[in-house]
């Protein structure tokens, strides 16, 4: 992949020049790159990034109802 990726941008010789990034969930996936494929990458740059995912997270259900019942919304 790397050597295809040097090919086609013509940066033949260069041992690892790809740094990848991302904001929110590509930055989780810029980090778990980084971590899976670290011969591939220079470094990795996860902004907001989503390192710990909670299953079953009520609480944040909890504080939808909350604001739901001090501001309700009324369709007409």
């Amino acid at each position: 992949m790397q050597e295809s990726l040097n090919l086609k941008l013509n940066r033949t010789g260069v041992e690892n020049p790809w740094f990848v990034f991302g904001v929110s969930y590509s930055g989780a996936l810029s980090a778990w790159f980084r971590l899976k494929f670290p011969h591939l990458t220079c470094g990795s740059l996860a902004s907001s990034a989503v390192v710990l995912a909670v299953y079953n997270y009520t609480e944040f259900d909890q504080q939808v109802n909350t604001i739901f019942i001090i501001h309700p919304v009324t369709m007409s």
